[in-house]
């Protein structure tokens, strides 16, 4: 955890009575390298202990470059000593969007739902006035939230103001003052005597230089050539920054610093990967890497103290980005005497001196006079410097200016003190700087000792409660004791009766363990009988399946047997019709219709001309053998009869048809059965004309393809 400084209180507390006097887009000038971030950083911080204009306590503080980003998580990491509350908004960055926190990338958080919040912060504001922080600012999420924007510049190279964006511009000290005030440290600025980067035919295109044309201008002259010179003569060894045009002429610079300086030097730019580029700038900062080459990267959101040297080969006609630039080596640091600046184009003299004392407004950009600057005592905290001769060295920057010399040689300086101006003498003013400084300090340290002891006095009061409480416990205990001596004597005779219950629980555990081997072995067996049963159960079903099929076959049998019945009595009446047929033509003797003349007595006419009398026809089929040829033959044809009955039912009933549908009466012989049965089959089929084998065969077919289906159909039932 930092202390403030004085002049970041001072500012903190014009911030949070602009608040109260109901502004609510408010805008912070800050020189680079007074704390800017420390200062947002205390106010999220003190607006989520109570938040301002009464809005949620959740705080959005939004940048545009990763290293802004970073900067901005760490400060609050340190002074909130914990993580837990910090969410990232960021392409490649795991989010946590519930918490109170956030720190957004803009370009990231405009493809994103924005996070509720009651204060919202713009790091490096003087870009607020392009479309994307314009709907941050405008976003209806955010109407009654506090905005502040944060910059060291509040200028844009196309001259727009800022009085759509912010209400009240909150100004800091100068340049020169925190120089005083030993916040910033002194510098010296070398430059040539006379332009050496001819921009007189480079056109301007938003406010500044067009890049291509600049480039051309820059390569065209003689800067490249006195670069590692310049730096050998002036700056030897020392942490530098060198600010070129365009990606190209920054590498060519790293190559040219590696050839001839004796010293590392290494390129970056806005496409280097993300990791390279952190370890670049890891390695500036730990002095692995003395020179650093870029393109329009550590103008913002770079910090390191320790840089003692900025080389400036980029023209430009924006304020901003020339006091970004400068401002880089302006931080103080543990024997850092003075920064040095090598200006080797004329924007010192276009756009002046890092510590000129600017009136920076909401409305519009201020220009800067056109000057070449003395180092007049005088007039120099004014900003008001004369021309002076300057010895002409051809190749070579000069010093034009220092303000160290200048601080050590002043008679009177400004000193700001509680919001007043007072001069005094340099010497007295180091003095009365150190003095305030340390009366801070105290400040800070008293109001810490007046928190602990108040929380000491918090402490002795529930202390002097506790000894009451103790007190008031102790004099019970005692009343107590007179009742637990009481009870000892039945704690002594509860404990023998514990014995015993406890013996007697013994036994019934025992017992109730005995029980329980029982019991599962009761379960076991039940669970064989349940099995059985259920086995038995499937049985019995199986059987009382194949008792309805057996069943079925059986009446089906009967139905059969029946028909056979009815056959075999159709068959026997038959035979015995024949019978006396056979009797009758044998006792017969002539007939009385056939005249006398045809008539021989004692004979009968057959079809084939045989002729036999009735007596001899009596005696032949008296014969035995006769007899039983008669026999064997009636019983053959009942036989063949009953077989071909038989089949023909069968066959039909499996394709649901009856006898008596078909039209076979028990009076038709075998063959004429079968083809009754075949046609009635298949109508379409005409056997009228066909032999009786092939009848036959064609039956024997049907017969086998249904004996086979009534096999198969078993088969699937079992």
């Amino acid at each position: 955890m930092h202390q403030l400084r004085g002049y970041q209180k001072e500012i903190i507390a014009e911030i949070e009575a602009a608040i109260a006097q109901g502004y609510r887009r408010i805008m912070l000038q800050l020189p680079t390298g007074a704390g800017k971030t420390r200062c947002f950083v205390e106010l999220a911080k003190r607006h989520r202990a109570k938040p301002y204009a009464g809005n949620i306590s959740n705080c959005l503080i939004v940048a545009h470059r990763q290293e802004l980003i970073k900067q901005a998580v760490n400060a609050l990491e340190s002074e909130m000593g914990s993580r837990w509350e910090i969410g990232i908004i960021k392409s490649q960055v795991e989010g946590h969007p519930y918490r109170a926190i956030q720190v957004a990338s803009i370009q990231t958080l405009i493809k994103r739902v924005f996070p509720k919040a009651g204060l919202v912060i713009i790091d490096e504001a003087h870009h607020a006035t392009a479309d994307i922080y314009q709907r941050v600012i405008h976003h209806p999420r955010y109407e009654e939230a506090v905005i502040l924007g944060v910059t060291a510049t509040p200028e844009r190279t196309d001259g727009r103001g800022f009085r759509d964006s912010f209400d009240i511009l909150i100004k800091s000290p100068t340049v020169r003052e925190l120089t005083v005030q030993r916040y910033l440290c002194p510098y010296k600025l070398y430059a040539y005597t006379r332009d050496r980067i001819d921009t007189s035919y480079v056109k301007t295109q938003a406010g500044d230089y067009q890049l291509n044309q600049l480039a051309e201008a820059v390569m065209d002259s003689e800067v490249r050539a006195d670069l590692v010179k310049t730096w050998q003569k002036q700056a030897l060894g020392k942490r530098t920054v060198v600010f070129a045009v365009n990606v190209q002429l920054s590498k060519d610079y790293a190559a040219l610093y590696n050839e001839s300086s004796g010293y590392r030097a290494e390129h970056i730019d806005g496409k280097t990967h993300k990791d390279e580029r952190e370890a670049i700038l890891e390695r500036f900062k730990n002095g692995t890497t003395t020179i650093l080459c870029n393109c329009n990267i550590v103008t913002e959101g770079f910090d390191l103290p320790e840089m003692e040297c900025v080389q400036i080969v980029r023209p430009t006609q924006s304020r901003s980005f020339w006091l970004q630039m400068v401002g880089r080596s302006l931080r103080i640091s543990e024997g850092k005497t003075h920064a040095i600046i090598l200006d080797h184009t004329d924007n010192y003299k276009r756009l002046g001196l890092p510590d000129r004392e600017y009136d920076w407004s909401l409305d519009s950009r201020i220009r800067p006079p056109k000057f070449i600057p003395d180092n007049p005592v005088g007039n120099s905290l004014r900003g008001e410097r004369e021309p002076r001769e300057i010895e002409h060295l051809e190749g070579e920057l000069v010093e034009i200016y220092s303000n160290s010399q200048e601080l050590e040689n002043t008679d009177m300086v400004k000193i700001r003190i509680d919001k007043v101006e007072y001069e005094a003498t340099s010497s007295l003013a180091d003095v009365i700087c150190k003095i305030l400084d340390r009366i801070d300090e105290v400040e800070d340290l008293l109001i810490e000792k007046e928190e602990e002891l108040d929380a000491a006095l918090g402490r002795a009061d529930g202390y002097e409660e506790a000894i009451e409480e103790i007190a008031q416990e102790l004099k019970q205990l005692r009343n107590d004791a007179k009742k637990i001596d009481a009870l000892k004597l039945s704690i002594t005779e509860l404990t023998e009766k514990l014995k015993l219950a406890e013996a007697a629980l013994e036994e019934k555990e025992e017992q109730l363990d005995a029980a329980v081997g029982r019991a599962d072995g009761y379960e076991e067996a039940i669970n064989e009988i349940i099995d059985e049963l259920n086995q038995l159960r499937e049985d019995a079903k199986a059987m009382a399946d194949e008792d309805d099929e057996r069943e079925k076959q059986l009446e089906a049998a009967i139905g059969r047997a029946d028909g056979y019945e009815e056959a075999i009595k159709s068959i026997s009446a038959e035979l015995n019709q024949l019978r006396k047929e056979a009797k009758k033509m044998a006792d017969d003797e002539e007939d009385e219709d056939i005249p006398k003349s045809k008539k021989k007595k004692g004979f009968v006419t057959f079809k084939k001309g045989e002729k036999m009398d009735s007596d001899t026809i009596a005696e032949v089929l008296q014969r035995p053998e006769v007899q039983e040829f008669i026999g064997e033959f009636l019983e053959d044809e009942i036989d063949s009869r009953l077989d071909a009955f038989a089949r023909a039912s069968e066959l039909l009933e499996a394709y649901g048809i009856s006898l008596e549908d078909a039209g076979i009466t028990t009076r038709m012989d075998s063959i004429t059965t079968i083809r009754t049965a075949i046609t009635k089959l298949n109508p379409k089929n005409d056997i009228s004309d066909r032999s009786d084998e092939y009848v036959i065969n064609r039956f024997d077919t049907y017969c086998e393809i249904v004996a086979e289906r009534v096999e198969y159909e078993k088969s699937i039932s079992k």
